[in-house]
């Protein structure tokens, strides 16, 4: 999983988290994204999708990242969050 490869230290963007997957590509599609990755997780019995935007070293250079995502994924809460926080969520499933 390209998340568990990554540095715990570092940040995403999680731009969203879903049950369809379809929502996702539609969000990527719809905004020009590039450098997205996606994980799964199951919360009480549902798979949910998590859509993250980039990888950044320090927390300053991935708040910096968020001001510049477009208005409609900052009104859905895009936040920023520590790869390490995705890479517990993961193996917590497994």
């Amino acid at each position: 999983d390209w998340f568990l490869s990554q540095p715990q230290s570092y940040f995403t963007i999680q731009l969203m988290v879903v049950r369809d997957r379809q929502v996702l590509t539609n969000t990527v599609m719809e905004n020009n994204l590039t450098s997205t990755q996606v994980y799964e997780i199951t919360k009480q019995s549902n798979v949910l999708i998590g859509l993250t935007y980039g990888l950044f070293a320090t927390l300053a250079e991935a708040q910096k990242a968020r001001q510049q995502l477009p208005e409609s994924l900052l009104k859905q809460g895009a936040f920023v969050k520590s790869i390490g926080k995705i890479q517990q969520q993961i193996q917590a499933n497994n």
